[in-house]
């Protein structure tokens, strides 16, 4: 995981909140800063100096502010909003939720993978290299940064194999992006499926108690 080259405060994101305390906090700087205070004044701390205490702020109304912020686009942000279960409609406006959505985008830069390609491989192999957050205690549950770095290695073979993500979606997953024509020849598919399976069988020899071995 120290090889991705990412910030301890944007690391720490993939299984938590982000950072509020300090005037260099990650949250200073991607919300209070003037650019995004010129969108939206809502992320602001109240009287107390608590930030998004407000209940009643949903996601959908800032959604101008958080894509400023995080620099993402609308398509992105509905396919984190997809995949984490979080309902553009209803989800508040927490810390906890902002954290939730970030996280995709910090750990899809440090891969230097799609947003949709993380997803695909999260799917694809059933590997889940983030926390989840448990509504009912207000804390995030299933912290296992064995699993970020079975994931980062899974990336790391799929990216140094040279097959896309796309491929790899068809192959394994019989799913075709009807972008991309992939109609392969059996022998190729034989041939990719094998030099994948030697660089995943890898994962599991340095890391044996890895979920992987359950998708190869």
């Amino acid at each position: 995981i120290a090889n991705l080259n990412v910030p301890l405060n944007k690391l720490a994101t993939i299984w938590g909140n982000i950072q509020v305390t300090g005037k260099a906090s990650l949250y200073n700087k991607l919300f209070l800063n003037r650019t995004i205070q010129k969108i939206d004044t809502v992320f602001q701390a109240d009287r107390w100096g608590a930030y998004l205490s407000d209940s009643t702020a949903l996601l959908k109304d800032h959604l101008t502010a958080i894509q400023a912020a995080y620099r993402v686009s609308s398509e992105d942000l509905n396919l984190i909003f997809n995949d984490t279960g979080l309902l553009l409609n209803t989800s508040t406006l927490s810390l906890e939720n902002l954290s939730i959505i970030y996280r995709y985008i910090v750990l899809s830069k440090a891969l230097g993978i799609s947003i949709a390609d993380l997803i695909t491989i999260k799917k694809l192999f059933k590997i889940n290299p983030f926390s989840n957050f448990d509504p009912i205690q207000k804390i995030f549950i299933d912290i296992l940064p064995q699993s970020t770095l079975d994931f980062v290695i899974l990336v790391t073979n799929i990216k140094s194999s040279g097959f896309k993500i796309s491929a790899l979606n068809y192959i394994i997953g019989d799913i075709a992006n009807p972008q991309f024509k992939l109609e392969m020849p059996e022998e190729t598919v034989q041939n990719t499926m094998l030099a994948i399976r030697k660089g995943f069988l890898q994962v599991n020899n340095d890391h044996p108690d890895s979920d992987l071995q359950n998708n190869i």
